[in-house]
């Protein structure tokens, strides 16, 4: 079977933007791939509303965010005109519990409740529990990790263009051919 192609006119791009984001400020730089991604998340997954809060946070339109500050890739000279943002939804909560605790915290938070408890060992699961997932998952508010909101700045306005992952971050070449794919034609002068 041929493959088929789908032709959009500016109109039609328009609507599924307003689709993806509303009618915000910034609904025409969300590039038509990220669009269809965000809607996609809407149907499917809980990162929806975590991605809308931290492109209202870049966009400074909510004043604070709980992920890690936006930063400009330096690792590899090509990636240098591209920010990332990190979002964080309940599906990354165990990354940053994990990330939170290492083995000698973790000791640590097991002599605190033996300290605390010790006269109730019925207490301790329950303490242990708490301590462990809420305390870890709280001390990481400010820099929580997820994945990445992939945005380029140009004449001051930032253009999304796209959701990455850590793993594409290690792969430089990867990261640019699918943003040229998916954003080039719709945004040439970000790519000169």
């Amino acid at each position: 079977m041929k493959p088929q192609h789908i032709s959009l006119g500016p109109e039609e791009l328009r609507r599924l933007k307003v689709e993806a984001v509303g009618e915000r400020p910034y609904t025409e730089r969300i590039s038509t791939s990220f669009a269809i991604l965000l809607i996609a998340m809407r149907e499917s997954r809980g990162d929806y509303y975590p991605v809308l809060d931290e492109l209202e946070y870049l966009e400074g339109r909510r004043k604070s965010s709980k992920t890690k500050q936006a930063s400009q890739f330096d690792r590899d000279p090509r990636l240098r005109w591209l920010w990332h943002k990190h979002y964080s939804s309940a599906r990354h909560i165990p990354r940053n519990i994990k990330i939170c605790w290492g083995v000698k915290d973790i000791d640590l938070v097991l002599a605190d409740v033996a300290l605390r408890h010790g006269d109730d060992p019925g207490a301790w699961p329950r303490a242990l529990a708490r301590e462990l997932v809420v305390g870890g998952y709280e001390s990481r508010v400010g820099s929580l990790t997820g994945e990445w909101i992939l945005y380029a700045v140009h004449e001051g306005l930032n253009y999304y263009l796209a959701i990455g992952t850590h793993e594409e971050g290690k792969d430089p070449e990867g990261l640019l051919t699918r943003l040229h794919l998916q954003c080039e034609a719709e945004w040439p002068f970000l790519f000169e």
